[in-house]
């Protein structure tokens, strides 16, 4: 009589047949095991009968069968599979078990699951055997040592108890490079994220100048760097056709101060140039005689005749000039087109790490050329500077324009066309959101009307509740008199807000404005760096008090 078809219930567990673990459950019993006596089976490990199994079967013989011996003497898989799955005496779907005839002297056995509740229950019982895993695939757990116990030397100590004192929380930068996993829950970051370091973006809230809505990490900005061209990073004047002998001594012109004596003749109250006035009463040369090319070739500006040569021997080009990084005044002498100190800045900023942009912006029509120029600066072609190749800065070689009236500010580049009429704090974006190097021409006409003051002058937006933009103006022509000055600031005092004040140059000076030296810049290289540290210092303080309200209730009472 052929055996009845059956569902396998351990298709996983069981042993597939012809290999190891077949002859491993075909192998005849050892310990003389008798007919009818349990022995452990293992069905997973190849070693066969060996203690510590985690499946243990009872392997009865079949009544009648042409093999009592069955499960001891070569019973095949498909046959043990059968007796595994239903013993002698149970039905094959539903009733109870009844023992099989010829197994009295065995005992009574208690009825037994069938099918599918059979196949669970033997699951059940396997996966929950005390042996289970086995001992070959337990973890091992080490046991730390006693802090008194002598360590390797190249073992690292132990760390530090955890204090009971909270840590600082961390706050996300608005342009740090990682953002935190969304959904994870609050304090986890990954690993880049764990602690602040130089240009992450993150900041420990309530730690020095980081405390605050409106304080920033010093250093660690993103700085927007609005730079003028003329006597400020080029000494030249392409409008007027002025090499750098002729800006030269006008910039002299300025920063030289007198007064007119009794009898009308001009006095000199200081022999040193400075950019403010050395002492009450006193008036630049530029504002009681006006520009004068030859200011130290003759007439009372010849005492400074040597100063002027000796700023313009270090304005001299080195070695074979270059179409757009060097330029030729009328004498035949080739000069540098764009001062090192500049380029010193950039290379700076680069190592540093720093995140910036470059804006210039000028009255002139120097701007194409200025561009080029820096192009190929920033293409390793500057024999002083060249690990400015790897400064990887996109230079914008369309120049934009910015158009002033009562009503509005309007900027146009390209195909770019921003306006305030109807959001205030459209361009501070603009430009707070800018990559790389471009520049800007303003509107000088429009200065003109204004009698060349701080109304009419170069527009430059502030908002001191935007903690990660630092905004800074360099020019020469910057100057604590409002009635003379070249650059019109606008701050928003109020959080959101998207109509500015207009700020007195004294509010910002060496804060966001920076009036140029034009000698120092010439004479030190890390002019313009010192100009930017001292800002960002000054910063802080600044932001400081416009948390408190002292600014603006100053600015009230103007």
């Amino acid at each position: 009589m052929p055996l009845p078809r059956a569902r396998p219930s351990l298709p996983h567990i069981l042993p597939r047949p012809g290999g190891t673990r077949d002859r491993a459950l075909s192998a005849p019993p050892t310990g003389g095991a008798r007919c009818g006596q349990p022995r452990r089976v293992s069905v997973l490990s190849p070693g066969g009968l060996r203690g510590g199994d985690w499946c243990r079967q009872r392997v009865r013989p079949r009544a009648g069968s042409r093999h009592p011996e069955g499960a001891e003497t070569g019973a095949g898989p498909a046959e043990l599979r059968l007796r595994l799955q239903h013993p002698e005496g149970a039905p094959r779907r539903g009733g109870s078990a009844v023992p099989p005839p010829g197994s009295a002297g065995l005992g009574h056995r208690r009825p037994q699951p069938t099918g599918r509740r059979q196949t669970r229950t033997r699951l059940c019982a396997a996966l929950s055997a005390p042996t289970w895993p086995p001992a070959e695939r337990r973890k091992y757990r080490p046991v730390p040592l006693p802090a008194s116990w002598p360590r390797p030397p190249h073992e690292p100590p132990p760390p530090p108890p955890l204090s009971a004192t909270p840590l600082p929380t961390l706050e996300r930068g608005n342009r740090g490079p990682g953002r935190a996993r969304q959904g994870a829950p609050p304090g986890r970051l990954r690993r880049a994220e764990a602690a602040p370091f130089p240009g992450n973006g993150l900041r420990v809230a309530g730690s020095g100048a980081d405390s605050g809505t409106m304080s920033g990490r010093a250093g660690r900005r993103r700085l927007v760097l609005h730079v003028d061209l003329n006597n400020t990073v080029v000494a030249a004047d392409a409008v007027s056709g002025l090499g750098p002998r002729e800006a030269l001594n006008i910039f002299l012109s300025t920063a030289t101060w007198g007064r007119e004596g009794a009898d009308g003749e001009w006095q000199w109250v200081s022999d040193r140039p400075s950019l403010r006035a050395p002492c009450p009463g006193a008036v630049s040369y530029y504002c009681r005689y006006g520009r004068d090319q030859a200011f130290t070739e003759s007439g009372p500006g010849q005492c400074f005749s040597s100063l002027h040569a000796q700023h313009l021997r270090l304005l001299e080009w080195p070695g074979e000039p270059h179409q757009e990084l060097s330029m030729q005044d009328g004498h035949g002498k080739h000069y540098h087109f764009i001062l090192p100190s500049f380029f010193r800045l950039l290379d700076a900023l680069h190592r540093d790490g720093r995140d910036f942009t470059i804006i210039f912006r000028t009255f002139g029509t120097d701007l194409p050329r200025t561009l080029l120029a820096l192009r190929s600066a920033l293409a390793g072609q500057h024999p002083q500077f060249p690990a400015l190749r790897d400064l990887a800065l996109p230079v914008v070689l369309t120049p934009g324009q910015i158009c002033c009236s009562k009503r509005e500010v309007v900027l146009k580049r390209g195909s770019e066309r921003l306006t305030t009429t109807e959001d205030g704090r459209k361009l501070y974006d603009y430009f707070s959101s800018l990559e790389g190097i471009g520049g800007f021409q303003d509107h000088f006409d429009w200065w003109a009307r204004n009698q060349f003051s701080s109304q009419g002058g170069k527009p430059l937006w502030i908002d001191p509740h935007d903690p990660s933009i630092h905004h800074i103006f360099i020019d020469d022509n910057i100057r604590l008199d409002d009635a003379d000055t070249i650059v019109h600031p606008q701050v928003f005092s109020e959080r959101g807000s998207s109509s500015p004040r207009c700020a007195p140059t004294s509010e910002l000076y060496d804060v966001c404005l920076v009036q140029t030296d034009l000698l120092e810049a010439i004479a030190n290289e890390d002019y313009f760096l010192h100009c930017v540290r001292r800002c960002e210092e000054n910063y802080d303080g600044y932001l400081a008090r416009m948390e408190s309200g002292s600014l603006s209730q100053q600015s009230d009472g103007q």
